[in-house]
This record gives structure tokens, C-alpha cells and sequence, in this order.
């Protein structure tokens, strides 16, 4: 029942449906499904509106505290980049709710942010995947150009619709020149391991166009990938689930 749960943490927008909201959380709770242990992803539709939820839960050792779990301080970071880049205008998920409960040596942690609709971008295949690779470059520039290193610039990360946005903000950092140069390497290293290192060059001139000063030698990057020997990388992917909830009628 949810007079069992303590909940130690609720941000985000202000709702009025905010009790509605937790309850429907707790109707979904138990249908998510881990794509990896202890971790799920999902979209859903209340009354029309339409939103994505992260959960992650862990069953924490005796002798770590709360602070210490991996997942949650993941979902923490995320949220608060989520916050700073929701200021800045960037094209990345807004936050709408963060939660969490603990129940004993249990954590369990919601992040629910908007709909980012659009193709994973690692789905795509020729003009449409160059095309849409030069945009997210654009994007990797802007995250730097504010500042920020996003950590994980696989191209499953990167969604293409009308345009392209990027989300997974949970290894995002405040911008290094080691940082920058290590989200232009997964990415480029990811377009290169697929065959389509000849787009690398031209990627170039779009990063530049919104980060006219990178803070690492982007030529010399290039000229490393295309020169070495790189094995494609599989990740870890599958579609998220989707559900329709009705709150007034509590159909889940």
C-alpha cells in the first residue's frame, strides 16, 4: 500500500495530480520490465499526455548506505542535469518527476521525464543515417558549448524525429578537454566500427559550427580512427514498453 512506502525525495513540476501520478506509478511498478538487472525504461500515455519513466532498484549490502548506491547517485545526476539544460533550451528530455522509496535495505528510484519521439539513430542506414549524424554531432557541440559533457555519446542516445534529440544524461559532467575529446571518440568510433568512416571529415565541419573552439585536436582524432583498427560495438538495447494508463478509471 502506499502508506507503507517512505518516500525520501519528490521534484520536479508543480501538478495538482501529483497523488494521482504516485498512484499510477504504483500500478506500473510491478509491469516493468529489467532490461538489465535492476533497471527498466518505459513510455506511457495518462490521459493523453504522454511521458517516459526511468526506474532503477537495488537491494543495498548492510554495511553501504544510501549514498553509496551506484544506480540512484545515476538517477541524482541525471536529474539535475536535466534541470540545467531544461534552463538552457537544449534538445534533450524535460523533467517532470523524481522519486524515490526505500523499504528496508531496498531503494527503488522513478525519474519521469517527456516524450522524446524519434528513431534511435543507430537504427538508421544511409543518406538518412548521415543526415542524422550530422545533426547529433551539432548537438554534441552544443552540450560542450554550454559547458557539458554528456558521457555516453552511443548512437542509440541520439533519437531522430523532427529533429534530433538526445537523452541518457546519467554519466553527464562538467566539460573537460578529456571529457569532450572522450564523447567525440565513442561517437565517431561507433560511425566508423559500422563502415561509414567517410563521413567522419564532414562531421567535423558540423561540430565545429556550434563549438568553433574545441578544447582537444579533433583532426588528430579523426585521423587515429581512420587509420586504426576498430571492432564494432553492440549495445545493449531493446525497445521500451509502452503502456495507456486512464487515471479517472484506473486502467493500467
Amino acid at each position: 500500500m502506499l502508506e507503507a512506502f517512505k518516500w525520501r525525495g519528490f521534484c520536479g513540476v508543480r501538478r495538482p495530480d501529483k497523488q494521482n501520478v504516485i498512484r499510477v506509478f504504483m500500478g506500473l511498478r510491478h509491469c516493468l520490465e529489467d532490461f538489465v538487472e535492476g533497471r527498466s525504461i518505459a513510455g506511457f500515455e495518462v490521459n493523453g499526455e504522454r511521458f517516459y519513466v526511468k526506474r532503477y532498484r537495488e537491494s543495498l549490502r548492510f554495511w553501504r548506505s544510501l549514498k553509496s548506491s551506484s544506480l540512484r547517485n545515476a538517477m541524482l545526476n541525471e536529474v539535475s542535469w536535466l534541470r540545467r539544460l531544461d534552463l538552457d533550451d537544449a534538445r534533450a528530455p524535460k523533467l517532470w518527476l523524481f522519486m524515490e522509496r526505500r523499504v528496508g535495505r531496498q531503494v527503488e528510484a522513478f525519474l519521469l521525464m517527456s516524450e522524446v519521439a524519434g528513431q534511435p539513430l543507430a537504427l538508421l542506414e544511409g543518406k538518412q543515417f548521415a543526415l542524422a549524424c550530422a545533426s547529433a554531432v551539432e548537438v554534441i557541440g552544443s552540450l560542450h558549448a554550454r559547458g557539458v559533457a554528456h558521457g555516453d555519446c552511443n548512437l542509440y542516445n541520439f533519437l531522430v524525429g523532427d529533429e534530433v534529440r538526445v537523452i541518457d544524461f546519467e554519466r553527464a559532467a562538467e566539460l573537460t578537454p578529456a571529457r569532450a575529446e572522450a564523447d567525440l571518440l565513442k561517437f565517431f568510433a561507433r560511425i566508423n566500427a559500422r563502415g561509414d568512416g567517410q563521413l567522419l571529415e564532414g562531421l567535423v565541419s558540423h561540430y565545429l559550427q556550434v563549438q568553433p573552439q574545441p578544447l582537444f585536436d579533433i583532426g588528430r582524432l579523426v585521423k587515429e580512427l581512420q587509420v586504426g583498427d576498430i571492432k564494432r560495438v553492440e549495445t545493449r538495447w531493446r525497445p521500451p514498453q509502452f503502456f495507456s494508463i486512464s487515471i479517472g478509471h484506473q486502467r493500467f
